[in-house]
């Protein structure tokens, strides 16, 4: 049969196929396509792609395509052929030695793994000559043990033992690599399995649009926890709903659409409260924290209580009924751009050039732009320029340059260190060198250092 002279091969019938119905063609070929689970420790159960229980069949372009460009004939389709339906199972001894095996076992509690499939499972990816052996049971790598890792710190102890005693290592995770990246063809080796333990969502930070994630994590529980992180919905009412005592008005149709809630009045958390919800949130979870923790933490988070609580249930797991310090604060909360850019607000009011530079050293390399800095910049002078003057209240200025009022108390801490009249001079020239950029007169990367050049110099 001529590859060009096959004829295109409309549907005839289209059933279920994840419930096992064939699709027929006009010309008489019947597909009765794989449609079950693969068995349990099969080398099929390794390959197939996807959730185990789903299957999608070929479309109708697709079909056409194959039979034309592979010259596939009836009698080669309705045959069957190697599904992989069978156990695992492969004569290949590990190389460590029993001494090696139990160490390493204990620095994971004892969570690992040595059996066939388990070692074979973590050893393949997603290439073509991937999936080929494993339909054919040919096994040629794999790692002498598995190990399931859910601390850093084990990690640490892991690397550390294998380098002493010549063992290599690889890092499995979802299992879609198509570089072969993770076979072991190096003999003597392990393999740190992240996809059962260090899968955790770390934090997620709403103002710069970022999630911290571990390693293990899949691509969809990520995406499912994005779209919605919580088990719960929470809808907020500005003060002047209440005020205007209209906040039934305003609730009653979402609880028309969504059924029954719950309505909660809440406030933000003061200088003075912020340390005490904290002590009892940490309590709460049988841990306790230094003052000087949470003194940093609050700067940290700006006392945004949702990042709070994220970092507080983040640290407590971390110390496990101990006592969270400073270091740990430092250590396990990532300082977002916010604080960066007060951070270097902080180092330029003291004077303090050296630590300044660090600081902008650091949002380089974190890819933030030249332009993105200095607005950040300028957006920071301008909320120490407002609070070094302004009359208003904490809150209420916070409400007025719709930050956070944590915000407002840092920015009033770095703006007493300056004059009115000197933050009105560096609002300036941080605003006309933002247009200048913005306007094409200057490069992004001379605005920046202009503005430092201002910035820099020496507080007397």
């Amino acid at each position: 049969m001529s590859k060009n002279s096959y004829p295109k091969v409309p549907w005839r019938t289209v059933k279920d196929p994840i419930a096992g119905h064939p699709r027929t063609y006009e010309n008489g070929i019947k597909l009765d396509w794989y449609t079950t689970e693969a068995p349990a420790g099969s080398y099929r159960s390794i390959f197939k792609w996807g959730n185990p229980k789903e299957y999608k069949v070929p479309s109708e372009g697709m079909f056409n395509y194959m039979m034309k460009k592979l010259d596939f004939t009836p009698e080669f389709l309705n045959s069957k052929k190697n599904f992989g339906d069978s156990p695992v199972k492969y004569e290949i001894k590990s190389q460590l030695s029993v001494e090696e095996h139990k160490a390493l076992l204990a620095f994971v509690a004892g969570d690992g793994a040595d059996d066939d499939y388990t070692r074979l499972r973590v050893a393949y990816g997603q290439t073509m000559i991937d999936l080929m052996r494993l339909r054919e049971g040919i096994v040629e790598n794999v790692p002498d043990l598995v190990l399931y890792p859910s601390t850093t710190e084990q990690i640490e102890n892991i690397v550390k033992y294998c380098d002493e005693h010549k063992i290599a290592i690889y890092v499995y995770s979802g299992g879609s690599s198509v570089t072969r990246g993770v076979e072991p063809t190096v003999k003597r080796s392990i393999t740190l399995d992240l996809g059962k333990n260090f899968n955790k969502i770390i934090s997620v930070n709403e103002i710069n649009e970022t999630v911290t994630v571990q390693p293990g994590i899949f691509g969809t529980a990520l995406e499912a926890y994005l779209n919605n992180p919580s088990g719960f919905s929470v809808l907020a009412f500005s003060d002047d709903a209440i005020a205007r005592d209209d906040f039934s008005k305003k609730a009653s149709p979402v609880f028309k659409l969504y059924g029954k809630g719950e309505v909660v009045d809440v406030s933000g958390a003061d200088e003075m409260q912020y340390p005490r919800i904290v002590e009892n949130e940490v309590g709460k979870r049988n841990c306790s924290i230094e003052n000087a923790a949470i003194s940093l933490l609050s700067t940290y988070t700006a006392r945004d209580m949702t990042r709070t609580m994220n970092e507080v249930n983040k640290l407590c797991a971390f110390k496990d009924g101990g006592k969270i310090t400073k270091d740990d604060v430092e250590n396990l909360v990532a300082a977002d751009t916010e604080y960066k850019t007060y951070a270097l607000a902080d180092a330029l009011s003291r004077g303090d050039n050296d630590r300044a530079l660090d600081v902008l050293k650091t949002l380089l390399s974190d890819g933030e732009s030249p332009s993105s800095i200095l607005a950040s910049m300028t957006a920071q002078y301008r909320r120490m320029f407002e609070a070094r003057i302004s009359s208003l209240s904490q809150d209420d200025l916070a409400k007025a340059l719709s930050v956070r009022p944590g915000a407002i108390s840092i920015a009033k801490n770095v703006a007493a260190r300056y004059t009115p009249m000197e933050l009105k001079k560096y609002v300036d020239t941080l605003h006309n060198l933002e247009y200048a950029f913005k306007s094409g007169e200057k490069e992004e990367a001379q605005v920046l250092y202009e503005a430092f050049a201002v910035l820099l110099k020496k507080r007397t």
